[in-house]
């Protein structure tokens, strides 16, 4: 009997954590349609177009009810993608008329709900779209959460989550890391940073580690208290990276207005090896050895104060209290970089400005940017 039931608890168990990942990867598989596009409105007439822009983890396919309207292509890749939606007749009805498009991806599909207005249709603008011209404006100013995910490989994933205080300042921020293999967790990893106190030019940091793998049948969970040294101005000139042997760490200079001037990581263990960064003019110009490339078209995300983004992507992901208190953000996103290894950065924007997505294109990485209130979803763990 014994036997049975732990049998049964092993089978319960397995069955919870199967679905668990399985909910996670069709959760990966997603396609993010700017604000503006989830509401077309139309003239009464035949042949008017109008195209969206998406971005998708994976393939994707387009399906329209009713037979008023088209769209093409009506599949595609994964990545940034355009599709043209065009009325095919007139709307010859006193009434508007209303239907739907459904993206979808896998996972849980994106509607775009398309409207053609009818003969005694108004001028007065849609309540779920004001002005159908204009991009939606919205009161969501921060960056609150970044999604990294390899093109080839949608179910390899990191989560970044961002939370700020009154005056836009980080307070916390949370890392996850997740791999999954046939539908299997294989690897977890969660790191965050709290604040927990300020004192002066001082700000305490508490970090928590939490690691699973089950390639190398090890977890690991650790925590420890730092803290953030600021100027008399409030920007962040030095920062623990870790603590233990090697005592690493973080320091920044400053021109007279704020804008950063230098960045360097270093430690006790590696004086002669440390990673800097220079910036002239409000951009930045060097990242340890490389040179960094701009393009006019690539302004810096529209947020009122939070981090550099485009100094989170040349450091490949690192991001903690202390990035909100690093200057002022930089003029531009970086384009490339040069170098041994270079890089090519694209963005996508919506109406307003803000940055929505970025691709890496030589180590085909795709970031995914969201702003406003996000809630932390819940993600498996391996079991060992």
């Amino acid at each position: 009997m014994k036997n049975i039931c732990y049998s049964g608890a092993i089978l319960a168990l397995t069955t919870l954590l199967l679905t668990g990942c399985e909910a996670l990867q069709k959760e990966y598989m997603k396609i993010t349609l700017r604000e503006q596009d989830k509401v077309l409105t139309f003239g009464r007439e035949a042949g008017l177009e109008k195209s969206v822009t998406f971005s998708s983890t994976t393939s994707w396919t387009a399906s329209v009810q009713g037979d008023w309207l088209a769209v093409a292509p009506d599949s595609g890749n994964s990545g940034s993608n355009t599709i043209t939606v065009t009325t095919l007749r007139a709307n010859d009805g006193n009434d508007g008329r209303t239907t739907e498009i459904t993206l979808t991806a896998g996972g849980d599909p994106a509607t775009i709900t398309v409207v053609q207005k009818g003969t005694e249709s108004t001028d007065d603008p849609d309540p779920n779209n004001p002005d159908p011209d204009e991009p939606v404006v919205s009161d969501e100013k921060f960056i609150t959460k970044i999604r990294l995910t390899g093109t080839e490989d949608p179910n390899d994933v990191s989560d970044f989550y961002i939370a700020y205080d009154e005056n836009g300042n980080i307070v916390g921020t949370d890392r996850f890391d997740i791999d999954m293999e046939a539908g299997e967790c294989i690897y977890y990893s969660h790191v965050s940073h709290t604040v927990t106190g300020s004192d002066g030019n001082e700000i305490t940091v508490l970090t928590r580690n939490e690691w699973i793998s089950t390639a190398e049948m090890q977890s690991e969970k650790s925590e420890y208290t730092s803290s953030i040294l600021l100027d008399d101005n409030g920007n962040a000139v030095r920062q623990p990276y870790a603590v233990g042997d090697e005592d690493l760490w973080v320091e920044a200079a400053y021109n007279a207005d704020n804008t950063l001037k230098t960045w360097i990581w270093a430690g006790k263990e590696y004086e002669n090896q440390e990673i800097a960064a220079r910036w002239e003019n409000g951009n930045m110009v060097y990242f340890n050895e490389e040179d960094i490339t701009y393009a006019p078209e690539y302004a810096a995300p529209e947020t009122e104060t939070g981090f550099d983004f485009g100094f989170f992507l040349i450091l490949e992901n690192w991001i903690t209290p202390a990035s909100s208190y690093m200057g002022t953000p930089s003029t531009n996103l970086p384009a490339g970089t040069t170098g041994d290894s270079p890089r090519t950065f694209r963005y996508e924007f919506d109406g307003t400005g803000r940055v929505t997505s970025a691709y890496v294109e030589e180590w085909e990485l795709h970031y995914e940017i969201f702003y406003g209130e996000q809630e932390m979803q819940e993600y498996p763990k391996p079991v060992l």
